[in-house]
């Protein structure tokens, strides 16, 4: 795996940048490398040159305007959107990101329990993987550590729908979690909560990062958000890099400047 570069190094010219988070940050290689990731749909550019890295331990929150390249840039880091340039290294054990969306996509009907086995279907024999009843014991018992760990353990016989939304997000987390992988991606993970829920699922990522050693990185709306629980922010404007910092540090009127019309003259 390629060392760590700074965030100057991998985007020179953006408005901050910012060190690691911490010395054994500053030690380890990034669980997730990603340089010059270029995105277009025909003749459109989404993405520009982005460059960011994701260190063991840290939390990193992209924030911007709708049409941004928010969503678009973790998109392509999990495969779901192709790009066209660029190079996304993904490293710890799988080799893999884990992702967890604004709609949760569980099985209403199924248990909680069933909900977060499903993570780990590619890690099952296929006849194991074909029915909840087959799952083995071994995942059971790893989705049920999982679910402990996003602290809804005492739920797991019940079904997924009777949840409130943001007990059925931390069961996503949880069956991210299952899938074994070191990268989790949140894409607007706190979009549809309400502001109690949402400071629970955003401590949730953050611990996950710090106490677990997973690098995380979502996409937010919220930048008091980002400002309280992320480590990183990175700003994007018309699929390019402009704001990068310390998520304690960052002027709020750079980060207010992300929602502010572009220009005449910044739009050619």
């Amino acid at each position: 795996m390629a060392a760590k570069t700074t965030p100057a190094e991998a985007a020179p010219g953006s408005a901050t940048t910012a060190g690691p988070a911490s010395a054994s940050e500053a030690a380890a290689a990034p669980l997730l490398q990603v340089s010059g990731l270029a995105v277009a749909y025909g003749s459109t550019t989404v993405l520009d040159d982005v460059s960011f890295s994701v260190a063991p331990g840290e939390l990193l929150a992209f924030l911007g305007a709708n049409g941004s390249g928010k969503s678009t840039t973790l998109r392509a880091v999990a495969g779901l959107t192709p790009h066209q340039g660029g190079q996304i290294e993904i490293g710890g054990e799988h080799g893999r990101p884990a992702m967890v969306f604004q709609k949760i996509h569980l099985v209403a009907r199924r248990s909680v329990l069933d909900n977060v086995c499903a993570g780990a279907l590619s890690r099952m024999p296929v006849a194991s993987s074909l029915h909840p009843w087959f799952y083995p014991a071994a995942i059971r018992r790893e989705a049920m550590v999982a679910l402990d760990r996003v602290g809804l353990a005492e739920k797991a016989t019940l079904r997924a729908g009777t949840l409130s939304g943001g007990q059925q997000q931390r069961v996503a987390i949880a069956r991210a979690l299952c899938q074994g992988a070191e990268v989790l991606l949140a894409d607007e993970p706190v979009a549809a909560l309400d502001p109690e829920a949402a400071r629970t699922v955003m401590g949730l990522l953050r611990d996950l990062a710090h106490d677990e050693g997973l690098a995380v990185a979502a996409v937010l709306h919220q930048p008091d958000l980002a400002r309280e629980f992320a480590d990183t922010v990175i700003g994007l404007r018309s699929g390019e890099i402009v704001l990068r910092g310390r998520a304690s540090e960052v002027p709020p009127e750079e980060i207010t400047g992300l929602y502010t019309p572009m220009t005449n003259s910044e739009s050619k």
